[in-house]
């Protein structure tokens, strides 16, 4: 909320309050951030890393969960989520 939802609604507040407003704000703000944070996720496991600028797999080693991590504790096999850990 804090990067895409807050930055919008403080700006809504400062120029005039109009609740539906404050709702789209709220909701394309946290859409926007989501489809965002799925991308970074996905460019950390498919990216070259010389395009990236980053190392790969960071989120892997550092053992950060994301949505991708999510989606194979809820839907892998146990031979996959025993991988994963």
């Amino acid at each position: 909320r804090y990067t895409f939802s807050r930055p919008m609604e403080i700006g809504l507040c400062l120029g005039s309050h109009n609740e539906k407003l404050v709702k789209f704000c709220h909701s394309f703000g946290n859409n926007l951030g989501l489809g965002f944070q799925i991308q970074d996720d996905l460019l950390d496991l498919i990216s070259n890393p010389k395009d990236l600028k980053k190392n790969i797999f960071s989120d892997l080693r550092e053992r950060n969960h994301n949505f991708f991590t999510q989606y194979v504790f809820t839907h892998g096999s146990t031979k996959d989520k025993q991988d994963l850990l």
